[in-house]
């Protein structure tokens, strides 16, 4: 886990069944919540937003599909994981920050 910043470039991987997607996008990170914010397929901008459950643990919902995730990771790592359900589909993510 970073150190808060006020916004973050990334990579964003999700896993559906064997389809595998990266796209970029930007990583807010700010005392006790995370925000993902990246383009979707009709260039409409997505934010899942949430909150610190646990050190390193953050509940995330989007307003504009109606999504819930969760992302983790340990202190230190660039990496954050977790998994994702939308309109009744689900899979597992990865946000990975670029180096500073």
């Amino acid at each position: 886990m970073q150190t808060p910043k006020a916004l973050r470039m990334a990579e964003m991987t999700t896993y559906y069944g064997y389809e595998v997607t990266v796209v970029p996008c930007r990583v807010r990170l700010e005392e006790g919540s995370l925000t993902v914010f990246y383009m979707g397929t009709e260039t409409q901008e997505y934010a899942y937003i949430g909150g610190e459950k646990g050190q390193g643990h953050y509940d995330l919902r989007c307003s504009e599909d109606g999504g819930r995730a969760s992302l983790h990771a340990f202190p230190g790592s660039t990496f954050y994981e977790g998994f994702w359900t939308v309109n009744g589909d689900s899979g597992m993510w990865r946000v990975e920050l670029d180096d500073e």
